[in-house]
């Protein structure tokens, strides 16, 4: 078979082709090359991965002659798999292994390019770039919007720009998170977040894919307390090079980062004031815990009978009795909505307070496996 990688796959659908590579590299390639269902053979016959919610159509086996896939555990991982359409296609060579097969808008020089949340850890990240020599024309700052964001974050973005001369990059899908849900017919959750995979991942990536990986390094906001998330999106992230310097000396904490932050004459954005451990989504995140919701409900009693009211909208979208939260009780585990949550908010224990979650949007980690609720 002669024909380039690219050039087969567009005979396939990108929102309903399952594409299974030999590689976790070229996985990510193929997967920023549009296709929603792109994974290694090794993550197809995986014990994580379900695909039970994807109407999948067409399974592309790329070099199907360097893995066997498990295809009595696969049928159990997806829907309707003899009514599926599978295609093989051997010793094709890996995607990048031509060098005229991808070709990149911006090949000269050095570009830094700095995920921008609109929290603290981006803003000194950046800050980080420029102590370290890195010239103000090398840095990008990348914005993804979501569309739910607390009005105080758009004035931090702008008082940041002015702080570090840097004119702060947008590059956002449009949709917001809850039009994300009713488009893939999911309601995002701890375990998985559409969101941040079309609003955050996937628009950053088509950004960066303007890039030579050679020339070209991505930067995350994390600190040294996050270097687990940290290690989990390098491998996301290939074949970039990704850093992330607030993990490296000099080590800064969250207090010291207020307090620098009030020295540059910037306003620490009101989530961070209330406790809220991010700046994103409103004060919200499907990937929040009991506690974090807890807080939201205390301190933004609005914005989180928002929330509810979004949640509950989209169970009845999807027909399904899903929820983003759960909650453990004698022993039980079991979904828990923002309804319940607000309805027996007294029953919330101390322990269930320090359940407080995370966002990781850009850790990326979560896209090689997706689960059902």
């Amino acid at each position: 078979m002669n024909k380039n990688v690219f050039d087969i796959l567009k005979e396939f659908p990108k929102n309903s082709s399952l594409i299974i590579s030999s590689s976790f590299e070229d996985a990510v390639t193929i997967k920023e090359y549009g296709f929603s269902y792109s994974f290694s053979a090794r993550d197809v016959n995986s014990d994580k991965l379900n695909l039970k919610h994807a109407n999948l159509t067409h399974i592309v086996m790329i070099d199907s002659n360097r893995y066997n896939i498990h295809w009595l555990e696969f049928g159990w991982k997806v829907k309707n798999l003899k009514s599926l359409s599978v295609r093989k296609f051997k010793a094709l060579g890996r995607p990048l292994g031509s060098k005229n097969k991808k070709t990149y808008k911006y090949n000269d020089g050095l570009t830094h390019i700095v995920l921008f949340s609109g929290g603290l850890g981006s803003y000194f990240t950046a800050k980080r770039l420029l102590e370290n020599g890195v010239n103000r024309d090398d840095i990008i700052l990348l914005y993804t919007d979501t569309k739910i964001e607390d009005a105080d974050l758009y004035r931090f973005m702008k008082d940041a720009e002015k702080s570090l001369k840097i004119t702060i990059t947008e590059k956002s899908d449009g949709r917001d998170i809850w039009q994300v849900f009713k488009d893939r017919k999911y309601l995002g959750n701890s375990r998985v977040d559409p969101c941040s995979q079309d609003l955050k991942r996937k628009m950053s990536r088509e950004f960066i894919s303007e890039y030579n990986p050679k020339n070209c390094i991505i930067y995350l906001g994390y600190d040294w307390t996050e270097i687990h998330r940290f290690e989990k999106a390098q491998k996301a992230w290939l074949p970039y090079i990704l850093k992330s310097p607030l993990c490296e000396e000099p080590y800064i904490s969250k207090p010291e980062m207020t307090a620098l932050l009030e020295l540059d004459g910037i306003e620490l954005p009101r989530l961070y004031k209330m406790g809220f451990s991010h700046n994103n989504c409103g004060g919200g995140c499907v990937k929040a815990g009991i506690g974090h919701f807890t807080m939201l409900y205390e301190n933004l009693p609005n914005v989180f009978k928002m929330w509810e009211d979004n949640e509950q909208e989209i169970r009845n979208h999807i027909g399904k009795e899903v929820s983003m939260l759960r909650r453990t009780r004698n022993g039980v585990r079991k979904n828990f909505t923002l309804k319940e949550l607000r309805e027996e908010i007294e029953t919330i224990t101390p322990e269930e307070r320090c359940e407080i979650g995370g966002c990781g949007c850009f850790s990326g980690d979560e896209d090689m496996f997706e689960h059902n609720t």
